[in-house]
Formats: C-alpha cells, structure tokens, sequence
C-alpha cells in the first residue's frame, strides 16, 4: 500500500493546490478504484477456495425455509451435502420417518430445482443432536 498510499497523496495535494480543498475531496474520486461490494468479492473467493458441494450446502441451508416449507423447516436442519447426499438433522424419530417417506423424493425435487441442477440424488435422516436448542 505504500506506492498506492503515496500516489494517492500526490494526487490529493495537487487537486488540493488547483480546486482548494473541499472540491479536491470530490475530485480525488475520479481517481479511485472502482467500488466493491463486500458480498461479491466473498462470493469471489469461496468460489475458488470452496468446494461445489459445500457451497451448495450453504446455499441450500440458507434457503431451506423456502425450500422445504416452514414446518419442516421448523423440525430438520440440513448439515451437510457430500456426494449428492444430504443430511439433515431431525428434531423427533417420528418426523425421522416421515422425511424417510414420500416426502423424500419431493424434497429432493424440490432442492434440485432451488439449486438449479442436480446437487441432490438422497436424503439421510439424523438425529437431533446440539444444532437444535
């Protein structure tokens, strides 16, 4: 930052010397990089340092209200995405069952869909253990 430090107070000085000091502040714009969201240039980086299926995890964990409707998403949790499989942790051994039914495959539909193409091929049912409190 130092070269960058001291162009930039070059510049500064000579807009300061031509336009004074308050037109100088907008002027030094001009000469700045472009702006850049925070989100997008994260986004950027996990792109290149995470895997598809962890960030497909993420996106799907993040949207899973959306996905599997406020009730189920009020009783599972999904944890993790590996292989086309995802786990998702069960609050009861009864709801363990009915996520293992017929509701499975709409789920799984429904996931490929969010997520645009084929991440999920199965879901695998776990207890509840510390995610839920």
């Amino acid at each position: 930052m130092g070269k960058n430090k001291e162009d930039f107070n070059t510049v500064l000085s000579l807009l300061n010397d031509w336009y004074g000091h308050e037109r100088a502040g907008l002027e030094i714009t001009a000469y700045c990089p472009e702006t850049k969201w925070v989100g997008d240039e994260a986004e950027r980086i996990l792109k290149k340092t995470v895997s598809p299926d962890i960030s497909d995890g993420i996106r799907i964990r993040e949207g899973w209200k959306s996905i599997a409707g406020a009730q189920i998403a009020a009783i599972s949790l999904p944890l993790n995405l590996q292989s086309k499989i995802l786990t998702v942790e069960v609050k009861h051994s009864v709801w363990m069952r009915e996520l293992n039914g017929p509701v499975k495959n709409t789920l799984i539909k429904k996931i490929n869909k969010f997520a645009g193409k084929e991440v999920c091929k199965d879901i695998r049912c776990v207890p509840a253990g510390r995610s839920f409190k």
